[in-house]
């Protein structure tokens, strides 16, 4: 249950973040069976990134083209990373077929809780110059990044992100939001789904999830 609602959270939490920037689809079945599915399908629109919050660091990486999103609790393994370039794969097949063109590889961005070190060592991953906890890979045609939550800043253009965090991070991330004004963007998106699954904004040493 407790990995559920953190399934849940950290979806529905992405979802409306990179919104604000473009369309993004949850939970995208990939025909003609729904065995596959997409965590999350986000494709940039400039109109509507014209009259959002400024999006920096890792938040702007994952929202500057087409991208499938997969989200962990916790870390991908090995074998989840190499389905996941199947799925991106088999997407992308989909895609091309309704526009009856050739399409370029969308970006894969996993964002993980923790370092999914095999998966780091084993794909050769470096840090992205100047976006610390963000990791791609040597070669870049893999097009695809990592973001470890527990590695980034705490700065404010990191702080939707780090709610997606181990318990400890978590916990600092929340007592950021809740020190923010009332009007504040990150504020008003975050604290509904954090009631959702029962988080407490106003104490966050009573957080239920993963404690």
């Amino acid at each position: 249950m407790v990995r559920q609602r953190l399934d849940l959270f950290g979806k529905n939490l992405v979802h409306g973040t990179v919104e604000l920037h473009g369309s993004a689809v949850m939970e995208v079945e990939i025909p003609p069976t729904d065995a596959m599915r997409l965590d999350l399908w986000f494709v940039p629109d400039v109109a509507k990134r014209r009259s959002a919050p400024v999006f920096t660091g890792a938040l702007r990486a994952i929202t500057s083209e087409p991208t499938v999103i997969e989200i962990w609790s916790d870390t991908v393994d090995k074998r989840e990373f190499h389905d996941s370039f199947y799925k991106r794969h088999a997407w992308l097949r989909v895609l091309e077929m309704r526009e009856k063109r050739a399409l370029p590889i969308p970006w894969l961005w996993h964002i993980c809780a923790g370092k999914p070190q095999s998966v780091a060592d084993g794909f050769d991953f470096r840090q992205i110059d100047g976006l610390s906890g963000c990791y791609t890979t040597a070669t870049r045609d893999w097009h695809v990044s990592i973001v470890v939550v527990g590695e980034l800043p705490k700065t404010r253009d990191t702080v939707l992100l780090r709610l997606l965090g181990h318990p400890p991070v978590r916990r600092q991330a929340l007592r950021e939001i809740d020190a923010m004004p009332d009007d504040a963007w990150e504020k008003d998106l975050a604290t509904g789904w954090v009631r959702r699954v029962q988080f407490d904004l106003h104490d966050p040493n009573r957080c239920r999830m993963g404690s």
